[in-house]
């Protein structure tokens, strides 16, 4: 193992492996830790800061060469290591291990590894690890319930779905469930509609053809319809298709032929709350009302207002007024079922702008009969449409990267308005996590991994008579409870058919129980019969540190008694960069629970630990500071009281009071110095200054006695002149 240092790029030799060193991962539980896998010698944990090495050797075990070594996200003292010959699961305390190998079939739901030859092994941010087998794909592995999930189909069994990929449900009444699914290439290709009898345990199968998801819907006697694709090789194949329950067999309904359908290849279809069957096409739409004897076809017309311009449908919706909105690509049309007229929403004057670009990709209804629209743009941020029906005016919600509180600008998978509350507005996004519209204010709030959502592609969701919102994505099933906007997540261990479900795949029946359809199949059930764990868990600082090091009491030491019992710390100010590390004590899925931390008022927002348990602050000002933890259950109840520590810094001494009054009286001595200093020159300066007057004095009294002497000697000289003119 080498080191290598970018800054004068040289290398440092660490340490040595018989059979070298495969992979170098860094622990992101404990810092400076870094494991090497090597290919004959198991998985080494090297200390960067001590030069410590610990070996785990797992050559008495069946997967005895390991290619990585990985800690586990969510659980630290777990380390994975994925081998030639499977995984093992590592306990870094005990040095014990667990391996999982294909052939054992152990994991839950009896998922297996597709392959023991484990080419590498991946942690995502959600704590689902995902596993490369050479040459049979992916495995992904859930820490929640310690097993693996993989393909599996059982053509042989009589009472077993046909096709493995759910794309349809439909709950019917007596317990039958239609479920549409797709085979893979090596188990039932093709396409099949199955009529699950859950009284009786029995399902029947016919082989369909179809596009992306199969249109399921009743008409208005209750007979089940459903929407096929052309295919000379597939029986039922080609317009919408009825089933018969007398002879437990599918027959053609409405086609070309029959002169009901502009088009054989349906996309979609729904019945009206007229009875109309509205069926959408390839090549336009169509309405059939068999108790009205009403028979319509919009075929596209690009030239002309009053007809759609694009014939492929991608979504038909009815508003409650009773319009249908008709959703093509590159065109938005409302249908009156009673008059047969079109109006183009697209040549409204407030429409968007570029509208052969636009696809209204999904279509909702709130509480005051709104009508709001995902509009996806080629190349471009998606935009959120509201159609107000009371005024008449279309308002357009565009992302704003400045501002947060503008729409994320995601690609829409669902949008969910509030039953009862129309000023809330949900969308769900396939890479953005899920929304929240305040119509009110048009301010948008957004859910992340910070806020329990961990995945942040989110497939169309739906809410139950609770006024819950269930949300699949590709690592588990979510419940969204909209009064505390909390998560609460669903994994392999409640008996999901896969982490993975599939757009579009759910359905809510008249009696609130709810429908997910994945690639392993489809799940059911009441949400009022899900238990949920309302304990939330104790939470507790385990430990403190200082610049890294463990801080035990003592003497001397900042801490008196242990670290749980102690309500306040005092550091020097020299000691400014503390540790702590915490916990959160609940034993049901403690992988699952969720810590969050903040010191106070350092940090005023809380921090997600995100698998972490401990929390490192450098260059602290001295102060007095508060060192809060809160924990979640995995369900998600938080411990809001938490634990919490004072932590003081105190001042250096030369910052303390009496160091300040000891600089005021020597402040105030040197001002009173100066003062006495200034004072004597200005005496001396006025003694100065009369000395100089006074010579000054004198020299004008001596400068007057020469002018004296002058004068008298002039006058003397005078009158010496007078007197000698006088004898004269």
């Amino acid at each position: 193992v080498f080191r290598f240092d970018p800054t004068d790029e040289s290398f440092a030799h660490l340490y040595e492996t018989e059979s070298g060193a495969i992979s170098a991962v860094y622990d992101p539980h404990e810092p400076g830790i870094v494991w090497h896998g090597s290919l004959d010698n198991g998985a080494y944990r090297f200390d960067t800061m001590t030069g410590d090495i610990r070996q785990f050797d797992v050559s008495s075990s069946p997967v005895d060469r390991v290619i990585a070594a990985i800690p586990d996200p969510a659980t630290p003292g777990v380390v994975w290591a994925s081998t030639l010959e499977g995984v093992a699961r590592l306990d870094v305390e005990t040095g014990g291990y667990r391996t999982y190998q294909q052939a054992a079939n152990q994991g839950a739901g009896d998922g297996q590894l597709l392959s023991n030859s484990i080419g590498s092994i991946y942690a995502d941010r959600s704590g689902i690890l995902w596993v490369s087998a050479e040459g049979s794909g992916v495995s992904r592995f859930d820490p929640t319930a310690i097993g693996f999930a993989g393909e599996s189909s059982d053509p042989g069994d009589p009472n077993a779905l046909r096709g493995q990929f759910v794309w349809q449900i439909y709950p019917a009444a007596n317990d039958i469930v239609w479920v549409s699914a797709v085979g893979s290439d090596t188990f039932d290709p093709g396409w099949y509609l199955n009529r699950v009898d859950r009284r009786s345990g029995t399902v029947d199968s016919w082989q369909i053809s179809s596009f992306y998801q199969t249109p399921l819907v009743e008409d208005a006697d209750g007979h089940l319809l459903v929407g096929t694709a052309e295919d000379e090789d597939v029986t039922f194949a080609g317009g919408v298709y009825r089933y018969d329950p007398d002879r437990n067999t599918l027959f053609s309904r409405y086609s070309v032929a029959s002169g009901h359908l502009p088009d054989d290849n349906i996309t979609e279809m729904l019945t009206g709350v007229d009875g109309s069957v509205w069926v959408g096409t390839e090549d336009g739409v169509a309405q059939v009302n068999e108790r009205r004897g009403v028979r319509r076809i919009w075929t596209p017309d690009p030239d002309s207002d009053s007809a759609i311009h694009n014939g492929r449908v991608w979504r038909l919706f009815e508003h409650s007024s009773g319009d249908i909105w008709v959703a093509t690509r590159q065109d938005l049309v409302v249908l009156n079922p009673e008059t047969g007229e079109l109006t183009r929403i697209w040549d409204r004057p407030d429409a968007p702008v570029d509208t052969d670009y636009i696809l209204a990709r999904v279509i909702a209804e709130d509480a005051d009969g709104n009508v709001w629209i995902a509009l996806t743009r080629s190349g471009a941020a998606s935009t959120i449409m509201k159609y107000d029906v009371a005024d008449d005016g279309i308002t357009l919600f565009e992302h704003d990267k400045s501002d947060r509180a503008t729409w994320s600008g995601g690609n829409v998978s669902g949008v969910h308005p509030h039953p009862s509350d129309p000023t809330r507005i949900y969308f769900a996004t396939y890479g953005a996590g899920l929304s929240k519209l305040n119509s009110e204010t048009g301010e948008f709030e957004h859910y992340h991994a910070e806020d329990g959502l961990l995945d942040p592609a989110v497939y169309t969701g739906i809410f139950d008579n609770f006024e819950m919102l269930w949300l699949p994505t590709n690592s588990g099933l979510y419940r969204f409870d909209p009064e505390a906007e909390t998560f609460r997540r669903f994994g392999l261990e409640y008996g999901l058919q896969s982490l993975e479900f599939n757009e579009g795949v759910l359905a809510r029946s008249t009696n609130n129980e709810l429908f997910f359809g994945g690639v392993q199949g489809f799940n059911a059930f009441f949400p009022s019969q899900l238990r949920s764990n309302d304990m939330p868990p104790d939470v507790a600082i385990t430990e403190f540190l200082l610049f890294n090091e463990r801080v035990t009491p003592g003497p001397g030491s900042p801490l008196e008694t242990a670290i749980s019992d102690t309500d306040e710390i005092r550091l020097a100010h020299d000691q400014d960069a503390p540790s702590f590390r915490f916990a959160a004590l609940h034993y049901k899925r403690p992988e699952a629970n969720r810590i969050r931390y903040r010191l106070e008022p350092e940090q005023s927002e809380w921090i997600d630990a995100d698998g972490r348990h401990e929390a490192s602050y450098t260059n602290l000002a001295p102060g007095e500071y508060t060192f809060r933890v809160i924990a979640a259950n995995s369900d998600g109840v938080w411990n809001e009281e938490g634990a919490a520590v004072k932590l003081v810094i105190t001042s250096p001494w030369w910052t303390r009071w009496w160091a300040w009054m000891i600089y005021l009286a020597l402040f105030g001595g040197l001002v009173f110095a100066a003062d006495r200093i200034q004072r004597r020159r200005v005496v001396l300066k006025e003694r100065e200054a009369a000395r100089e007057r006074e010579l000054e004095q004198a020299r004008k009294l001596e400068s007057a006695h020469h002018e004296l002497e002058r004068s008298h000697e002039h006058l003397k000289a005078t009158q010496q002149q007078l007197v000698e003119q006088e004898k004269l």
